[in-house]
């Protein structure tokens, strides 16, 4: 049973009841797997605001921008999402991308992990390399808050946190990408809940390069803030490597800017 049928219900039209109905499915199937709306077959997790937001496509602009963005890709490239969570993008970069693309994976929260490499496995995404590890400004190992259990999708790196992650520096992250991208042309993702700033101070020995054409990049000042850093910073080191924005709505308390090489 694929589940189609449930994709298809979520994109109907709605009636009165649909909500209560899509809540009452997903409790039925927790644990189970049913297909996003974007495609791929998930895990579902009923209790997880994160889990429902990629299957339902409940948080519209923020998933159909990156989508959006993912599917003008070409064929045969590579995409590095950094902030994975349960592997939405990633799948559907694998799928999109075929099998001469690559795919890069990072998601540092080990439940989480376990989650997204089920998920890929149930959908045969055998261009994909996972790294269960953050990526930050050097490798080391860090404080993190896992978030509530019912929002996967909030974790972040915390000096509060409870618990502890790895992540990666400049050395290993650049490396990495350079051999699984392997020439081909790059879009990275991140969405690290204002530890984007960090991110991209790992990034920098990479992103000069002209493989990497563009980059999609959560943009909050108040967890930009959290975290010492701004939208300006962010937006200036980006500028060094002759990445530009290409949204630019500073009025906006939280989008997904997409940088490309000016």
């Amino acid at each position: 049973m694929s589940g189609e049928w449930f994709a298809n219900y979520v994109k109907a039209p709605h009636h009165p009841a649909k909500g209560r109905i899509i809540r009452a499915l997903l409790r039925l199937f927790d644990g189970r797997r049913l297909p996003s709306v974007y495609g791929p077959m998930m895990t579902v997790r009923a209790r997880d605001a994160t889990n429902r937001f990629a299957l339902l496509g409940t948080l519209a602009e923020d998933y159909r921008d990156v989508h959006a963005q993912i599917m003008a890709m070409p064929a045969g490239e590579c995409f590095v999402d950094i902030g994975a969570n349960l592997g939405l993008f990633t799948m559907v970069a694998s799928r999109h991308l075929g099998p001469d693309g690559r795919v890069i994976a990072f998601e540092p929260n080990q439940t989480t992990f376990a989650d997204l490499a089920g998920n890929l496995a149930a959908n045969k995404c055998t261009n994909v390399v996972t790294v269960c590890a953050g990526v930050s400004s050097s490798t080391a190992r860090v404080a993190f808050d896992p978030g509530p259990a019912g929002h996967s999708g909030i974790a972040r790196i915390s000096e509060a946190g409870s618990s502890a992650i790895m992540v990666l520096g400049s050395a290993q992250v650049a490396d990495l990408i350079r051999n699984v991208a392997d020439g081909r042309r790059i879009t990275i993702k991140i969405d690290v809940e204002g530890h984007e700033n960090q991110v991209i101070e790992a990034l920098m020995p990479l992103l000069g390069e002209p493989a990497v054409a563009r980059m999609i990049v959560e943009v909050d000042p108040d967890n930009l803030a959290q975290h010492g850093t701004t939208r300006e910073t962010l937006f200036a080191r980006l500028a060094e490597k002759g990445l530009v924005p290409s949204v630019n709505e500073p009025t906006r308390s939280h989008y997904n800017e997409v940088f490309v090489r000016g």
